[in-house]
């Protein structure tokens, strides 16, 4: 680990030295993934890398939905109804564990 990686871990563990914002981390951390396309594309590798019904897969969807959730519309047209995410999730996880069971 390098000394700034360790001041910035430091720093995040430290509220009373924290001198980075979670956004400006967020930001850091796409940028290393390559954007949302880039962070797309790596769930899905992860996500088919991983057999039917794994936990793990149902892990990544879980992730998605509950980030899907947390997004902040504005945008009548565009916003997400959270019973609908539920739903959504609900049966992509007993698509799986149906998956698994066979």
């Amino acid at each position: 680990m390098t000394q700034e990686s360790g001041d910035t871990i430091r720093d995040l563990l430290d509220p009373s030295a924290a001198s980075l914002s979670l956004k400006e981390v967020l930001q850091c951390v796409m940028l290393e993934w390559g954007g949302p396309a880039g962070l797309a594309r790596g769930l899905k590798l992860d996500y088919d890398s991983n057999p039917a019904g794994s936990s793990n897969r149902i892990r990544i969807t879980s992730d998605i939905v509950r980030g899907l959730q947390q997004v902040d519309s504005t945008d009548e047209d565009e916003a997400v109804d959270v019973e609908d995410l539920k739903a959504l999730a609900k049966q992509i996880m007993e698509e799986e564990h149906a998956k698994e069971s066979v």
